[in-house]
């Protein structure tokens, strides 16, 4: 409605004279439950497929690379966190590549539910109004590559512990050597922020399945604060794993 005004405004100025208003004739019978909806769907689907999607595909495919370097390197394999049977660093670090392309198959069906693949208005105007299931839907794929990215990190972080008195079965880039009191130090910084990205897209998922239950008969008014966290969630995630790629899973060792 303000994009409205200021566009109002200008061509009054262009014209010399006020014929032009911003409701009348600038908005000329198009509301706002109209446009926000279908941006917010567009934003949404373009985050995915232009950030997010590309950014897997970084990081699986360096995951692929260390997979088939390191395919005949064996250790031990870990359940209950106790020593179990063994397996290669190939073979642990093929389940992490498989993780993340399950994830892009689920963000890719997402996108078939948010829109389909051509922005076509919605069959029902009356669901697309107050019901927000799709976001919910999509940003639930969102949350499983989380959840995924959880498990990864905390994985190569455990196993570059010590190096001492710990697994230290990963040497990981020092990109940050040295902590406050004991110099020479290498502490997973990668790693934890990737763990805290993944702490809150968790939480923006509790935010939008709350926001998404609130269509209140015919129209739904908290679509600022679902869009809002859905696009911080599919950036943080692609920033994450880009910096995770190039700054640690890249320089991973055995």
């Amino acid at each position: 409605m303000n994009v409205n005004e200021v566009i109002a405004h200008r061509a009054n100025e262009l014209l010399g004279e006020n014929l032009v208003h911003p409701n009348d004739h600038v908005n000329c019978s198009q509301s706002s439950n109209d446009t926000f909806p279908t941006a917010m769907h567009v934003a949404a689907r373009v985050a995915l497929e232009e950030q997010v999607l590309p950014a897997i595909g970084r990081l699986t495919a360096t995951l692929d690379r260390l997979s088939a370097e390191y395919r005949d390197v064996v250790k031990i394999g870990r359940t209950h966190l106790q020593d179990a049977v063994p397996l290669t660093l190939g073979q642990e670090i093929s389940g992490w590549s498989a993780m993340l392309g399950h994830d892009r198959d689920m963000i890719v069906q997402a996108c078939r539910a948010l829109l389909g693949y051509a922005f076509l208005s919605a069959p029902n105007k009356f669901h697309a109004l107050t019901s927000k299931d799709q976001m919910v839907f999509a940003h639930g794929a969102l949350k499983a590559l989380a959840a995924d990215l959880m498990k990864i990190a905390n994985d190569v972080r455990w196993l570059a512990s010590g190096p001492r008195c710990g697994i230290g079965e990963l040497i990981i880039p020092a990109n940050e050597p040295g902590s406050s009191i004991m110099p020479g130090k290498v502490n997973p910084t990668q790693c934890e922020a990737v763990t805290m990205v993944a702490v809150q897209v968790m939480g923006n998922d509790t935010a939008i399945g709350i926001a998404a239950s609130q269509g209140n008969f015919q129209l739904n008014v908290f679509l600022p604060v679902t869009i809002y966290n859905f696009l911080q969630s599919a950036r943080l995630l692609a920033d994450a794993m880009d910096s995770f790629e190039a700054n640690c899973v890249r320089g991973i060792r055995p």
